[in-house]
């Protein structure tokens, strides 16, 4: 089989006062055999390489194709399209070309969704700063700018970096980090987003922050630290304000809305407990009162976590004298009911009352 090489070396003038030509299209067609026979590819056979990056970025004597226009400010340039001999033969299919500027040059990737048109969109843009736009006319300062859904198919069962996508500092720096951020478009600066601060950048010390109007709203440690409103959480979950919640139980805990929030001063939170009968059944008088109260101890104590002084009562010895005066959270006795305590000096007091009725009586007996 023989292999025939087109070597062209020439310029062409089209237009000139030397060849008074008009202009006019040049069409290069291959043909195997020559000259009729089927379309073969044209290869353009070059030895002009080079280990220097330069020479092709920064001259032109090692182009394998140079396409060379005048250069217009705003103006776009001839250059590399493709098309078919029919169906809107004379309209582009897609094309790769370029547009000058005063700040630098634009390179457009476009593709079409009506040939009766040609190109309808700009499927990627390249800036004068090498910055990636797909859907989008300018990336602008932004490495890569997207207009549209991105989805990321990943086939696993678990966590991986095979197929993700990974948003890499290759800053060394400790407690610098990577975030992604949200905007309307109206502006470029962005008040919300989720951001990885890098605490050891030689170990997987890595916090995770939520960020809304620049202040972190939640922050998770590497250790699994929940922080709301903090970002130095001490324990599992550290909440730097109140807690509202509403619990509704019928079982035998007894409690409409009570939430352990957390300690302040070493003591729970009650945040809302909800009097209305209109959470209640099998409602009947409560007979209890001296006989709890004789039997309470009162203790003063040191919290483990704080190292604060307190004083109350020992919800496990509470439970032993009534079930009722505690509640039980994942089967184990959890806090005192505090609030329901009332009731039993209410029914105290009452008590007492009647024996002072009772001896004030057999005092005036005593008198006549």
């Amino acid at each position: 089989m023989c292999k025939f090489f087109l070597f062209i070396n020439f310029v062409l003038y089209l237009g000139t006062a030397l060849c008074f030509a008009q202009e006019e299209s040049i069409t290069l067609t291959t043909y195997y055999p020559s000259p009729y026979g089927s379309y073969k590819n044209l290869s353009i056979y070059n030895l002009d390489e080079s280990t220097t990056q330069t020479d092709f970025t920064q001259g032109l004597n090692n182009a394998g194709i140079n396409i060379t226009t005048d250069y217009t400010a705003n103006a776009f340039t001839p250059g590399i399209f493709w098309s078919t001999q029919n169906n809107n033969a004379t309209k582009p299919k897609a094309g790769i070309y370029l547009k000058e500027t005063a700040m630098g040059t634009y390179m457009y990737f476009g593709t079409s969704n009506n040939y009766a048109t040609g190109i309808t969109n700009d499927a990627l843009v390249i800036n004068y700063y090498g910055n990636i736009g797909i859907g989008a006319t300018d990336p602008g300062p932004y490495r890569l700018k997207v207009n549209g859904t991105i989805i990321n198919a990943i086939n696993s069962s678990a966590p991986t970096s095979t197929g993700a996508l990974i948003i890499q500092n290759t800053n060394q720096t400790v407690n610098n980090g990577v975030a992604i951020w949200f905007n309307d478009g109206a502006g470029l600066v962005s008040s919300a987003g989720v951001a990885a601060k890098f605490n050891n950048h030689t170990t997987d010390d890595v916090d995770l922050r939520l960020i809304t109007d620049s202040e972190d709203r939640i922050y998770i440690t590497n250790a699994g630290k929940v922080g709301i409103g903090t970002s130095n959480p001490d324990v599992k979950l550290d909440v730097d304000g109140d807690i509202e919640g509403d619990l509704l139980s019928t079982g035998s805990t007894g409690y409409v809305g009570y939430v352990s929030g957390g300690t302040q001063g070493g003591a729970y939170k009650l945040v809302r407990f909800s009097s209305s009968k209109k959470y209640k059944e099998n409602i009947k008088d409560f007979s209890h009162g001296l006989d709890i109260i004789d039997k309470l101890r009162p203790v003063e104590f040191n919290w483990k976590m704080t190292g604060d002084k307190d004083f109350g009562f020992i919800a496990e010895e509470a439970e032993k004298i009534n079930p009722l005066l505690v509640v039980r959270m994942n089967g184990e006795v959890e806090t005192f009911k505090y609030m329901q305590l009332t009731a039993v000096l209410t029914n105290a007091i009452k008590e007492l009352e009647s024996r002072i009725e009772a001896l004030e009586t057999k005092l005036n007996n005593l008198k006549r």
